[in-house]
């Protein structure tokens, strides 16, 4: 049986040229923080006045597409900014605004990456229409 080196130095010759890639660093971008503010300074997050909800990025992606989801709902898209003050992250706002009181699941995605933060809105006051006025306990 007659055999050939070509065939030996054709998987060098790939494999030489595949090495660098599959050593080279992956590039990558991860969701840092998340966090919930309302619209309006001073204000707060609820339905009335709606939310910003705000995404920081870091890695070589920082700054590629974030998807912002509320409940597994889509409730929009951003392009994060370079932050001035950190070459080496990214800030994307989504506005939300919330239709009822209650516990929301927040996921902002990008790439691959994501990060969840969970997120009470309250009623304000409480039961009936003076609940959150009227002293409780009793005098004896």
């Amino acid at each position: 049986m007659k055999t050939s080196s070509f065939g030996g130095l054709a998987v060098a010759v790939a494999t030489a040229a595949a090495l660098p890639v599959l050593l080279a660093p992956t590039a990558s971008a991860d969701v840092e923080n998340i966090r919930v503010d309302a619209r309006i300074s001073g204000e707060t997050c609820d339905t009335s006045g709606g939310c910003v909800i705000r995404v920081r990025t870091i890695g070589d992606n920082r700054l590629d597409e974030v998807a912002v989801m509320v409940n597994g709902q889509v409730v929009g898209y951003a392009w994060p900014e370079q932050d001035p003050w950190d070459s080496h992250r990214g800030s994307a706002e989504v506005v939300w605004n919330p239709s009822e009181y209650g516990s929301y699941h927040i996921t902002a995605r990008q790439g691959t990456s994501s990060g969840v933060l969970t997120w009470d809105i309250k009623s304000p006051g409480g039961t009936g229409s003076f609940g959150g006025l009227l002293p409780s306990g009793s005098a004896g």
